[in-house]
């Protein structure tokens, strides 16, 4: 089945790095590109059933920062639940 995923966007000022462990979903480091600080993480809230921003401390950030953020975190929780309604076939043994 082709479907099309959207692609999960870069920051301007921030950098997602997949941190991915093991386990159901994904998970990404978010990273000042200036500082090489990590913000906090995105992963998955089950309550929400989304992928949530979870900085690591008090932080500021602008509405540029915030809209890369929040895009993220909407087309990463895209991808799962297509993902999750449609998972990859598996590979034939020929």
């Amino acid at each position: 089945m082709n479907r099309d995923l959207p692609q999960l966007p870069a920051g301007t000022h921030i950098e997602f790095l997949n941190i991915t462990g093991s386990g159901k979903t994904e998970k990404w480091s978010v990273i000042n590109r200036k500082s090489t600080h990590m913000l906090g993480v995105i992963k998955w809230h089950s309550p929400w059933r989304r992928y949530t921003f979870q900085p690591t401390h008090a932080s500021i950030y602008d509405w540029l920062c915030l809209r890369e953020l929040a895009d993220f975190c909407e087309n990463a929780t895209i991808r799962h639940k297509l993902m999750r309604a449609h998972p990859p076939l598996p590979l034939s043994k020929s």
